[in-house]
């Protein structure tokens, strides 16, 4: 019911911007890491009833604690007052932070590593993974991120093939800013 909520608030507020944008809107305010910043802003922790050793390990900061609390509070108010409630609370904690979200900053490296390239009128770019290390369970991969035109390639590891694209992504766009191109 969140994403559905905020998609609509996104939409009437947003109608200029494409689904595309939209989606990567969505995406960033209901995430796990923002529903924790919501719930340690309400200071949901001190609220929250938890057992001793959730307690003594420092339970009530934990992120993934506060993102369930903000989502089971949501539920409960619909359950208990309907859904235009619950789309009144969604409105009152996610409006400010929409005005707020840097639309750039949202955007994948890969997304704008690609729509730069795209605006100097150049091809996009080759990921390649490289190496593939470790156990099945701890595996790193080495990624090439190749701008063939330009002949630039950026390295770099993670622990999944898409994170070390990202990461590739990230260091092509820092190179591409210092002027390397």
């Amino acid at each position: 019911m969140l994403g559905y909520v905020i998609t609509q608030i996104l939409y009437e507020n947003r109608p200029h911007f494409n689904e595309d944008m939209l989606t990567l809107m969505r995406a960033e305010l209901v995430r796990g890491e923002s529903l924790a910043v919501i719930g340690a802003s309400l200071e949901l922790g001190e609220f929250l009833q938890l057992g001793r050793g959730e307690r003594r390990s420092g339970g009530r900061e934990r992120a993934s604690i506060l993102a369930n609390a903000v989502e089971a509070i949501i539920g409960a108010v619909c359950v208990d007052g309907g859904i235009e409630s619950a789309r009144k609370l969604i409105r009152e904690v996610f409006e400010p932070r929409i005005e707020l979200l840097d639309i750039e900053a949202i955007k994948d490296p890969k997304t704008r590593l690609q729509e730069e390239l795209q605006s100097r009128h150049l091809a996009l770019p080759v990921y390649q993974v490289v190496a593939c290390e470790g156990s099945d369970h701890r595996r790193t991969f080495t990624v090439e991120c190749r701008l063939n035109e330009l002949q630039l390639v950026t390295t770099s590891k993670g622990g999944s093939r898409r994170g070390a694209e990202k990461l590739a992504a990230a260091i092509m766009l820092e190179r591409l800013g210092e002027g390397a191109a």
